[in-house]
């Protein structure tokens, strides 16, 4: 069975769930995410995301496959987490404009 991450990163295997190709999808499994959980997962980012992006940065994106893009995939996250851990403290927000209208100019890398 292939790793979900490359062989230095396996220490976030528990997180490969969130490895998710389009903004939609992470969008959608954040909003339904108790803030514990994103705050646990921001928190592996925020000590990793250096070492990630020195990492995919290696790759031409061209050829970025298998382990290295859900690598890829999960560190997207980091951006979409963002504004609910440093900003509104939740998850998602039920007064703003509800998700399920938004429209993705495009689906995926």
């Amino acid at each position: 069975m292939e790793a979900v991450f490359p062989q230095q990163f396996s220490h976030l295997e528990k997180y490969g769930e969130w490895a998710l190709p389009t903004e939609r999808e992470r969008l959608n499994k954040k909003c339904k995410t108790p803030m514990p959980v994103l705050e646990d997962i921001y928190s592996a980012l925020s000590d990793n995301i250096d070492a990630i992006i020195a990492y995919l940065d290696k790759i031409p994106f061209a050829e970025i496959g298998g382990a290295d893009k859900r690598l890829m995939d999960f560190a997207c996250c980091f951006a979409t987490f963002d504004i609910s851990i440093s900003g509104w403290r939740a998850s998602d927000l039920a007064d703003i404009f509800p998700i399920e209208r938004w429209e993705f100019v495009k689906e995926s890398w």
